[in-house]
């Protein structure tokens, strides 16, 4: 009897479902259809026979949490916050129901989405219906015209999302969730080993206005010890120069920079930009204060992270970055901004944070209904409400930044970095197809035999004839 019991009971359920899936719904604000048979849901949320629903990708190099293939907030195994993970996950649940949708990232990886970039977008043909963008390959992506103008969408008290805008014809093509900046690169050290060797703490000599390019040369010169595999620094050649640029208040493609006609002119064979260049040259090549290799070249990672192992006395610090520690090691870094540079007069201020960095989202070209996608993304990314105290929740950067001390001063020299309000640059230089005879890696390089007038001289010519095809006109 109660084996019949429970399959009678199986039978009404199945009826009472297939009931309800029969009812239709409606979407609004750019959805794909005005009438469309509901979703049936689990308990934990997803959809299970959405059949008619406009399935959308977003194109991307990691993995992040949650869309359509995610219906327990344990699917993503890093959950530390239950509350904003079920508040995400439960809005992934409302915006599929709103806009009869599946929503779901496609890992291309960080070369596989350039390339998708360039050549499926350029058939007419993407391959994503959005993708995640860093700004590096953002913008030329922008200028090939690959990109959508989403300013239409926009609006100036938006609290969901923000856009970026560099061109001159008023479009806005890259835009990403607002919050609190925290994607700054301050420069990192190791506290222990600068302690060991007398040097006064970096911070405090940024406090006193004393931090300089000198000051960073003699502590690096007292503690590289390349016999027993620690250099002075280590980290991402790409990020040290636009650093190095900005501290010295140099630039290699900036539209900050213009003549009178208002034109835009390289800065490569400026004074400002040739010290930076030879300090590059002084680290890696003339003094060997830090390295450079094939496996630097290859395994991003073994330059990046040397520092976690005690290998790096300085090195590039981001929350991405400090959060890899070896735990073995304990090591107890400070942040500091980046240190002025010898052609920065008394009473000039510094650019800090380098806005061509950071990720942003692009609708490309030959995408049906773009407007479904930016509300898609809009009410995706808005998770959190009308609390944009809970959007802002930086305790994850806070712990990652913090170093073994728990230093509240990290974090607030990351957040001031960051901050938009302050003084922000746009530094191009990794945008322009450099000559293979010389350019900046080559500097950077030392198994390279270039020297920084070499690349001067040939280089200029190239970025001045970037900015006027890019800009100037």
């Amino acid at each position: 009897m109660k084996k019949i019991v429970s399959l009678l009971l199986v039978l009404c359920m199945v009826f009472a479902l297939t009931a309800c899936g029969e009812t239709a719904s409606t979407t609004d604000n750019g959805g794909a259809s005005n009438t469309t048979a509901a979703a049936n849901t689990t308990q934990n949320g997803g959809n299970n026979d959405k059949t008619d629903a406009r399935k959308l990708y977003i194109g991307t190099w990691y993995t992040s949490y949650y869309t359509s293939e995610h219906h327990d907030i344990y699917d993503n195994p890093d959950v530390t916050d239950i509350e904003i993970a079920q508040m995400q996950l439960d809005n992934m649940r409302a915006v599929e129901e709103k806009y009869n949708i599946e929503l779901y990232y496609k890992n291309l990886t960080w070369n596989g989405v350039i390339e998708s970039i360039n050549t499926s977008i350029m058939a007419g043909k993407p391959n994503c219906d959005i993708y995640m963008v860093d700004l590096q390959f953002g913008i030329p992506a922008v200028l090939n015209n690959y990109a959508e103008d989403v300013s239409a969408f926009l609006s100036d008290d938006d609290v969901a999302l923000s856009g970026f805008s560099f061109t001159s014809d008023g479009g806005t093509y890259l835009f990403k969730a607002s919050g609190i900046e925290t994607s700054a690169y301050p420069l990192g050290y190791n506290k222990t080993i600068l302690a060991a060797a007398g040097c006064e703490d970096p911070y405090e000599l940024y406090q006193k206005g004393e931090w300089t390019w000198d000051a960073w040369n003699e502590m690096m010169s007292k503690v590289n010890d390349p016999d027993n595999n620690v250099y002075a620094f280590r980290g991402a050649w790409n990020v040290t120069l636009t650093a190095l640029l900005f501290s010295n208040n140099a630039w290699i493609a900036s539209p900050d920079h213009v003549d009178a006609d208002g034109n835009l002119v390289e800065g490569l064979s400026s004074q400002n930009t040739s010290e930076v260049l030879n300090q590059l040259h002084k680290i890696y090549k003339d003094e060997g204060w830090s390295f450079w290799n094939d496996e630097c070249d290859s395994d991003w990672n073994s330059n990046v992270y040397a520092w976690g192992t005690g290998n790096a006395v300085f090195f590039v610090a981001a929350h991405w970055i400090a959060q890899e520690a070896d735990p073995e090691h304990q090591i107890n870094f400070g942040i500091v901004p980046w240190p002025t540079g010898p052609s920065v007069k008394e009473g000039e201020t510094v650019k800090k944070f380098n806005q061509s960095s950071g990720t942003f989202y692009m609708i490309p070209k030959g995408i049906n209904n773009p407007e479904l996608i930016y509300n898609v993304i809009h009410d995706y990314t808005a998770w959190y409400g009308d609390d944009v105290d809970l959007r802002d929740n930086t305790e994850w950067a806070e712990e990652w930044i913090g170093g073994s001390e728990a230093s509240e001063t990290n974090f607030e020299v990351l957040v001031s970095m960051a901050d938009e309000t302050s003084d922000l640059g746009l530094e191009l230089w990794d945008q322009v197809k450099f000559s293979d005879e010389a350019n900046p890696h080559n500097i950077v390089s030392s198994s390279y035999e270039c020297e920084v007038s070499q690349c001067i001289e040939i280089n200029k010519q190239i970025v001045q004839d970037y900015l006027d095809t890019n800009f100037n006109k």
